[in-house]
């Protein structure tokens, strides 16, 4: 199925955009989803965009108000007029992930009308916008689609005879501000001007605006006397090659698996039915992804899609939202191999259109319907019982202290490090925290590939502990499974510590 560039029809062009129009109406409906604080990191997203406003690149919760130093900022720089907004809903962060997302969707079609003819650009763009993965994340305030939004447009613009490699570091180097791992575009950058266009003057000009981003963030960094956070998770993650391994070997399990889950026309199959499902799927792809490289060997996709795939699978975390940058190039594969497995044109197309059919009728009303429970923070309760009972001007501690922080409108810090018991009130004290708000999570809470084995999972294992031991319980939640406890006062006020 190639790509027909004869004049269509106003009237198809017009059904092909009614469609798009249907689809973007049914992301609407899965709004708001996961409530602001459900990642955490959404609700740094959000403070940020703020501090912005403010004219600061500072949370403006903790104590101390330090410098954010561990988030890029591409992404707060996209809500600030969402920022300008806000006022007690979070609405409008929701709709400017949701207009993103309609971007994408828009980029997805027009970038597969390039490789497959109308139709199937339509049924490959519904296998993305329809994936349970994507609805259930239409509003999520996380930089997962603009990081793919940029990745689509730099594919776009490399079918362009006049793109520059100027171009192409422009829009690497703008995916990298929104997250640093973007930089896994410029593989496929370089070696689309280098190897694909034999311009390797475009390649190394491709080179300079990463670069330039790189610099620029290395200089907040330096300025405000952080680590580079990436470099800090890692080697608390894993400790030696071995560690390497089975991370990388359990992330691919965890991400077949996911893949294959998504595309089950039910919630909740067993393990073993989704893992076979997504290796089969795999396979499928796979095939695809063969028929496309003996047509163009350097197709940006495929080298974005193995360049990302490596460093997905290394990181020592993994959540399911990894997967969302994949979903296009994956539909696209899928199809691609649809038509080297059944060869008939219209025969693929039916299966694809099966496939759409057994994501929105198997999982995606049910996503529909669970909309409402989703919007409710799981600490609801809590939150509740800290703001009638805990005073304004009081602080707390937690892990998830941006999302706590959002919803109790009281400071919190972060939870320390490994401390001895006795040091604890101290430690607290000094940084002004009364409080210390604890939640028992499961094992796969944090998203390390290791799972208990985290240094820092066990860390808060004895953090509980010590806490039950020396601390004194204001308030239980057994249903949300928190505790809310008070730091012993001191008698006189310590120095800050180093």
């Amino acid at each position: 199925m190639r790509r027909n560039d004869a004049p269509r029809p106003a009237g198809e062009s017009r059904l092909v955009w009614i469609a798009l129009g249907f689809l973007a109406l049914f992301q609407l409906a899965a709004l708001p989803g996961d409530y602001v604080g459900f990642e955490h990191d959404d609700a740094e997203y959000v403070l940020a965009s703020l501090g912005l406003l403010r004219g600061e690149y500072r949370l403006g919760v903790s104590p101390g108000n330090p410098p954010l130093t561990h988030l890029t900022p591409g992404l707060p720089l996209l809500l600030v007029p969402a920022a300008f907004v806000f006022s007690n809903s979070f609405l409008p962060f929701h709709l400017t992930m949701w207009a993103i997302l309609v971007l994408c969707d828009a980029l997805v079609f027009l970038w597969l009308r390039r490789r497959l003819d109308k139709w199937g650009a339509v049924l490959g763009t519904a296998l993305f916008g329809f994936n349970p993965l994507v609805v259930a994340r239409a509003g999520a305030v996380m930089p997962e689609m603009p990081m793919l939004a940029l990745t689509l447009a730099l594919f776009l613009a490399a079918e362009d005879p006049a793109w520059t490699g100027w171009g192409s570091g422009a829009l690497v180097a703008a995916a990298a501000v929104v997250r640093q791992r973007a930089l896994a575009l410029l593989p496929a950058a370089v070696l689309w001007h280098g190897v694909g266009r034999k311009d390797w003057k475009a390649a190394g000009q491709a080179v300079c605006g990463p670069l330039a981003a790189i610099v620029l963030w290395r200089a907040w960094l330096w300025r405000s006397k952080a680590p580079v956070y990436e470099v800090g998770i890692i080697s608390h993650a894993l400790s030696g090659p071995m560690d390497l391994l089975r991370s990388a070997a359990s992330n691919a399990a965890y991400y077949i698996e996911l893949w294959g889950r998504l595309w089950l026309p039910i919630v909740n199959a067993s393990r073993p039915v989704e893992l076979a499902y997504g290796i089969a799927l795999l396979v499928v792809a796979g095939l695809g992804a063969e028929r496309v490289r003996r047509k163009r060997p350097c197709e940006p996709a495929l080298v974005w899609a193995a360049s990302a795939g490596i460093l997905y699978l290394l990181l020592p975390f993994r959540f399911e939202r990894y997967l969302l940058l994949f979903i296009p190039i994956l539909a696209w594969l899928v199809i691609e191999g649809f038509l080297r497995i059944l060869w008939r044109t219209e025969t693929a197309m039916v299966a694809v259109a099966l496939a759409v059919a057994m994501q929105v009728l198997g999982q995606d009303l049910y996503l529909l319907k669970d909309e409402r429970r989703r919007s409710k923070p799981e600490l609801a309760e809590t939150y509740g019982w800290i703001q009638a009972n805990v005073p304004a001007h009081e602080s707390l501690s937690s892990l998830w202290y941006a999302r706590d922080a959002l919803h109790t409108a009281r400071p919190v810090a972060p939870l320390p490090g490994p401390l001895p018991p006795g040091e604890l009130p101290r430690w607290f004290r000094a940084r002004g925290v009364g409080y210390v708000l604890m939640q028992d999570l499961p094992a796969d809470a944090l998203g390390a590939s290791m799972g208990e084995e985290y240094a820092v999972s066990r860390g808060l294992l004895r953090l509980r502990a010590q806490l039950d031991a020396g601390f004194r319980a204001m308030y239980r939640n057994p249903i949300e499974k928190t505790a809310v406890f008070s730091v012993p006062r001191l008698e006189a006020s310590p120095e800050m510590p180093r």
